[in-house]
Parts: C-alpha cells; sequence; structure tokens
C-alpha cells in the first residue's frame, strides 16, 4: 500500500508549487497582460500580483518606459553640422 506520509508530502509539494505559479512579480517599467482561457482579462501593474494558475497566463509584457527616437531632420542636422 502507498504510505500516508509519502502521500502528504506529495500533495504539500504540489500546493508549493502551485502557490509559486499564481504569484508574479511585474518590474518596474512594465505592465502584463492576462489572459483566461486565451481572452484578455486585466493588466497586472508594476508590483506584486496574483493570478489563478493554469486558467490564467501572462499574454504579453508592455514596456511602458519612455523611449528615445531620433527624427530624420535631426540626424541630418548632426550629420551636417558636426
Amino acid at each position: 500500500m502507498i504510505d500516508l506520509g509519502f502521500v502528504a508530502i506529495l500533495v504539500a509539494g504540489l500546493a508549493v508549487v502551485i502557490m509559486f505559479m499564481a504569484v508574479k512579480q511585474v518590474p518596474q517599467g512594465q505592465e502584463w497582460t492576462v489572459e483566461r482561457f486565451g481572452r484578455y482579462t486585466n493588466t497586472l501593474r508594476p508590483g506584486l500580483s496574483f493570478i489563478l494558475p493554469m486558467i490564467d497566463q501572462i499574454g504579453s509584457k508592455l514596456i511602458m518606459m519612455e523611449q528615445e527616437t531620433m527624427l530624420w531632420c535631426e540626424l541630418m542636422v548632426l550629420y551636417f553640422f558636426k
């Protein structure tokens, strides 16, 4: 027969794994979308968040920080007036 101590350890280990799957830490400057069965449900803001493991999943990770871009005319000024 199967020992009850072994089953208890197995169930406790499974519970710990599911708890770790439920906790998500979103880095500063990012927002993550949450999908439930492939459909958007909400957005996770920076910080500690919780999802339902095996039901919810992270859809995409959006970078919300400003990014510097140079316009074509700025490049021409830098090229001719350096």
